[in-house]
């Protein structure tokens, strides 16, 4: 995970971003918020680490917990998945605040396919509805069922009442993000294979000239865009 992070091009797109007038950035990750400090500290952005656990506003340095410390399941997480991890090579956890996630990224892709169902098996019958399950690539996260990326686009929508959001991810976290949204909304999924969203982009390159040109011409983009729902926007 440490190696996946945002280069100078991304940052730069996001800090002219967050500089234009009528525009608010939310950055929504998995990520822990140490990381999302590390990277955006200097950017006016709001932040929402570890799929909502965690709020940093645009306008302050202090991060608020969206859920009560009560609520944390890691600490019965972490048995199952320390087993799980030593059962499968190459496999490790990282440990959230509240949550935990299961990583097979350099493990065999069958054995980390099994031992994921089974893992997944036995934390849904240990904690039942208090944990969600999350589904990542090479990844699996386990999170506090009051949390989600959809719940926060949710929030933003219902915050900014006037505004049209544009969501954009090509995780499968981010789905329920463009579910949530509604038809008012704009919905944009980066990759191949099915989604919920609105439109498709081939890749990450598709998505820098889509920024830049909302940057320069976000009117227009903006037009676009509601006219070009469910296409492939190239």
């Amino acid at each position: 995970p440490d190696r996946a992070l945002p280069d100078p091009l991304l940052l730069d797109n996001l800090q002219r971003l967050s500089e234009l007038e009528g525009v608010d950035v939310h950055v929504v990750s998995g990520r822990r918020r140490e990381d999302l400090e590390a990277w955006f500290s200097e950017l006016a952005l709001t932040l929402h680490g570890e799929h909502g656990v965690w709020k940093r506003p645009h306008d302050s340095k202090t991060w608020i917990s969206m859920i009560e410390e009560s609520r944390s399941v890691k600490e019965r997480l972490l048995p199952l998945a320390r087993k799980a991890s030593e059962e499968t090579p190459g496999s490790f956890v990282e440990e959230k605040t509240f949550g935990l996630s299961w990583h097979h990224r350099l493990s065999d892709p069958q054995l980390a396919r099994e031992r994921g169902r089974k893992l997944q098996d036995e934390i849904m019958k240990e904690l039942g509805d208090a944990v969600v399950v999350i589904h990542g690539k090479e990844v699996i996260e386990f999170q506090p069922a009051e949390v989600s990326k959809g719940a926060v686009a949710r929030s933003v929508a219902e915050d900014h009442p006037d505004q049209l959001v544009v969501a954009m991810g090509d995780d499968i976290s981010d789905e329920d993000m463009f579910r949530c949204l509604g038809e008012r909304h704009i919905s944009m999924h980066v990759g191949s294979g099915r989604t919920a969203a609105d439109i498709s982009v081939r890749g990450v390159e598709s998505i820098r000239r889509f920024l830049g040109k909302f940057i320069d011409y976000r009117h227009l983009v903006r037009d676009d865009l509601q006219g070009g729902r469910s296409t492939q926007w190239t």
